[in-house]
């Protein structure tokens, strides 16, 4: 078994799993581990190629791959 020491462990990678490690990680936790069952992080999103991500929070419409890739970006920095 592989041993990590992490502040917060979020289970599911899917939008609400990076919306929490994005918190956390706001919030002063230094090691965040995203734990997911796929190799990607995002959930469904990828294959959300609409537009219409993103408006309430950023005023931009987004598809689901650039919605997701904003959220792996916060959260892996």
């Amino acid at each position: 078994m592989i041993e990590h020491a992490v502040d917060v462990a979020v289970v599911g990678g899917g939008p609400a799993g990076l919306a929490a490690a994005v918190s956390a990680r706001e919030r002063g936790a230094e090691h965040v581990m995203v734990i997911d069952r796929n190799s990607w992080l995002g959930g469904i999103l990828p294959q959300c190629i609409h537009d219409g991500f993103g408006v309430e929070e950023t005023g931009v419409s987004m598809t689901g791959p650039e919605y997701a890739e904003k959220y792996i970006s916060q959260a892996i920095r």
